[in-house]
């Protein structure tokens, strides 16, 4: 439930310039955050094994840069696919399972189950 307004929010938000350049300072100060020298080693070494270049990564900075208020309203397009079309997976014993399904409607599939 927490997630099915997401899209409608995301439509209707009323993001001044500065709200905007807020969350896109935000964000650039999560993905470019200060390390200490040992975190920046393990960074470097999970970035080469996963294959993320600098190019990827600078490509990645140029977007979150040139974000607009329209992205947000495409992104809403996006979210509404995804709970059209989505998987809700969980791990949870069975009695849970069995609330959430009579509260939600949700099938359920086991993966120990033949079905």
């Amino acid at each position: 439930k927490a997630y099915d307004g997401s899209a409608g929010f995301l439509r209707s938000v009323q993001l001044t310039e500065g709200d905007l350049h807020k969350a896109i300072v935000a964000t650039i100060g999560d993905v470019d955050s200060y390390q200490l020298p040992d975190a920046k080693g393990r960074t470097a070494t999970k970035r080469y094994l996963h294959g993320i270049t600098d190019e990827y990564r600078q490509a990645r900075r140029d977007e979150i840069l040139g974000t607009t208020v329209k992205d947000f309203r495409s992104l809403a397009d996006a979210i509404e696919a995804a709970q059209a079309k989505g998987v809700v997976s969980v791990v949870a014993g069975e009695q849970s399972v069995q609330e959430c399904q009579a509260e939600f409607g949700f099938k359920t599939y086991s993966p120990l189950s033949a079905s």
